[in-house]
């Protein structure tokens, strides 16, 4: 189905919510809480190094979010983004922002980064194979990875992507707090919602 981004009906479209049928976790077919995952490794970024997941040993938490430039939920969230990568970094806490979408290059989400002023890594994954080993299926979607490298909590960023200062149910911020603190999140697992992913045809 073709549709104009810029309209409202697209948006609409655009939206998604996971599928019910799941076989690991409530809200993913792939994965689950607890698995330990390792997932990234010389993938481009728009610092124009290249990046891997053994860059982080020192990193008490990890969030990382599956994005986009052209969706406009994720786009929502980048100052969001950017003030939890700013927020809790000296606590430990590293951000990296993934771009597995087909059709969108490194020189556009370079001018995107350079633009907002994104104060975490922003990658650039044509493989898609981090989105598919972490049954992501929108962006945005987000993972929080512990100290050791398990996934601690994973779902949406928050319950209002159209209104920050709307937000009732912070999931990724507070995932993080409780990480950092040495607990388990109270909330775990959340219903991604977001664009599709515009995955190669296999």
């Amino acid at each position: 189905m073709h549709c104009q981004r810029q309209t409202i009906s697209c948006t609409l479209l655009l939206l998604l919510l996971s599928s019910a049928l799941v076989t690991a976790g409530k809200y993913n077919r792939v994965v689950e809480i607890g698995d330990k995952v390792s997932i990234w490794k010389d993938l481009p970024g728009v610092d124009g190094k290249h990046h891997s997941w053994q860059d982080h040993k020192q990193a008490k938490a990890i969030a990382v979010i599956f994005t986009s430039n052209d969706c406009p939920v994720a786009s929502a969230y980048q100052s969001r983004l950017n003030s939890l990568a700013t927020d809790f970094r000296d606590q430990g806490l590293e951000v990296v922002a993934i771009n597995v979408n087909r059709g969108e290059s490194l020189a556009a989400m370079k001018s995107r980064a350079q633009k907002e002023r994104f104060a975490f890594a922003y990658l650039h994954d044509a493989s898609q194979q981090t989105a598919r080993g972490l049954g992501a299926v929108c962006t945005p979607h987000s993972f929080l990875l512990t100290p050791d490298r398990q996934i601690a909590y994973m779902g949406a960023i928050d319950d209002n992507w159209q209104n920050a200062n709307g937000v009732k149910k912070d999931y990724l911020r507070e995932a993080v707090q409780a990480v950092l603190a040495g607990k388990k999140p109270k909330v775990q697992e959340s219903r991604q919602i977001g664009c599709a992913i515009k995955w190669e045809i296999q």
